[in-house]
């Protein structure tokens, strides 16, 4: 049973123009296979063409858990959402509904980078929104020591990458790095030179991957993992080569030196004969790099 929030024809309401006006997207979207019905955007906006939005880089069908219109659908409810997309920030409503006895729903999406603010009222400040949504959400996904991602971020993202590259039929290489008898240097030179340490191998990776097709992060202590998307094996295994030569120059000339272990991990979702999660993608990683150090440190070991 539909309950209100659910009408049966809802041409006139989308036609009115102010919606139009008031929205940079306004379509009437199937919630399973994402077809849209019907498009009153503004013919000269392309956002989210040809994608959903829950899914920014992916075509129809939307493969991500929880799509949103899946979800509004489902729950027989509104949703709303803030999205960063194209370096702008997108308030996003879903909302259920029946179009032509269909099962669909209605996008509406707006940008309100520079309208929506925060006003303190201990320091009578008011600041963008975006300003703080990224604030916020560094807050939550960065490690405040190196400002590479934590691991909250890389349980969300590389489930995603994963399945982008599946989608896609491409690869995924994964880089465990590990710092050779780093704590050395935190009980001989102390722990804020450590800390020094590791903002400076962070810098290396930021320096030497691509900024926005790949990204690392502090996995915990003195370990860090590095994705490379749609990256082959033997690129990869340059890619950690080079970062492990940088990371043993840091300290070249001071004792304790410090060098990495780094394990090497290609799946090709071209030859894969199954699915693998991200925790086995991650073991598996992990397996080379003890590899590497059983070789005795400052070395690279990659799956074959």
């Amino acid at each position: 049973m539909m309950n209100n929030q659910r009408v049966e024809d809802t041409q006139d309401v989308v036609a009115v123009s102010f919606l139009s006006s008031l929205y940079t997207v306004v379509r009437i979207v199937h919630p399973f296979s994402k077809e849209v019905l019907v498009d009153y955007s503004n013919k000269e906006s392309q956002l989210f063409s040809g994608c959903c939005i829950c899914s920014k880089k992916q075509a129809h069908p939307c493969k991500q858990d929880g799509c949103m219109a899946e979800k509004a659908y489902m729950e027989e409810k509104g949703l709303h959402k803030l999205v960063r997309y194209h370096h702008k920030l997108w308030l996003v409503a879903v909302i259920p509904l029946l179009y032509k006895a269909k099962p669909s729903v209605l996008e509406l999406v707006k940008d309100v980078t520079s309208a929506l603010t925060i006003e303190d009222d201990e320091y009578r400040e008011t600041v963008l929104f975006q300003q703080f949504f990224m604030q916020m959400n560094d807050t939550i996904v960065k490690d405040k020591l190196t400002g590479l991602y934590n691991k909250k971020y890389l349980y969300s993202r590389l489930d995603r990458d994963i399945r982008e590259a599946a989608a896609n039929q491409q690869t995924v290489s994964l880089l465990f790095i590990d710092l050779d008898k780093f704590k050395l240097i935190n009980d001989d030179c102390g722990h804020m030179e450590g800390d020094q340490v590791l903002a400076d191998v962070a810098k290396i990776f930021c320096n030497t991957i691509r900024i926005k097709e790949d990204w690392a992060c502090r996995f915990g202590g003195d370990e860090f993992i590095v994705c490379l998307n749609n990256v082959k094996e033997a690129s990869a295994y340059q890619i950690a080569e080079r970062i492990r030569i940088k990371i043993f120059q840091l300290r070249q000339d001071k004792d304790p030196g410090i060098s990495a272990s780094i394990g090497v991990y290609t799946i090709n979702m071209k030859k894969t004969l199954r699915n693998m999660s991200m925790e086995e993608i991650i073991d598996m990683a992990d397996k080379q790099m003890y590899l590497a150090k059983k070789r005795g440190g400052n070395c690279t070991a990659m799956n074959r």
